[in-house]
């Protein structure tokens, strides 16, 4: 209990949104003090732009969030974050439906943690590429663009992206 206080407290002092707590409070209620923290940070992180939050973040020191030092206090030192993380109910590796997802050393929330594997994915495809008839290709770009005696970006762009 004394860390959701002290959760609260962080809201009133601008470090976390109430939408932070109360999706920590949510999906980590009943869990380890520290998953309920590292949903409140990884909440707060989302909401500021970032698609996950490292573990190393999650360690008490000066480069990492403001509110964690207050906290650990309430959780304790934790020497495996993955392995308290993984323990419970609201995080997975993404092998089954969570609203957490801890995928190597960071934690995502579910959706984000999809969208990059969509990302990657789209990435990772090979690409073929398409085989042009380049007289063909001249041939219609002539048609397209007068000639004249300087040189036509539009003609060139276009080119280029049909190659």
């Amino acid at each position: 209990m004394k860390l959701q206080k002290q959760l609260l407290e962080a809201v009133e002092h601008k470090q976390l949104r109430p939408l932070d707590v109360q999706f920590a409070l949510t999906v980590a209620g009943d869990e380890h003090p520290a998953v309920t923290l590292a949903a409140a940070l990884l909440s707060h992180d989302a909401g500021e732009g970032h698609v996950c939050l490292p573990l190393s973040r999650l360690e008490n020191n000066e480069a990492s969030h403001p509110l964690l030092a207050t906290c650990v206090s309430e959780i304790g030192e934790l020497q495996n974050w993955e392995e308290c993380l993984l323990a419970s109910q609201a995080v997975s590796r993404g092998d089954e439906p969570t609203p957490m997802i801890l995928c190597g050393d960071r934690l995502y929330l579910n959706r984000m943690w999809c969208n990059e594997r969509t990302v990657a994915r789209f990435f990772n495809e090979v690409n073929h590429a398409i085989e042009v008839d380049e007289a063909l290709l001249a041939q219609t770009l002539d048609k397209l663009f007068p000639v004249s005696d300087e040189i036509n970006w539009q003609k060139v762009a276009a080119a280029v992206a049909l190659t």
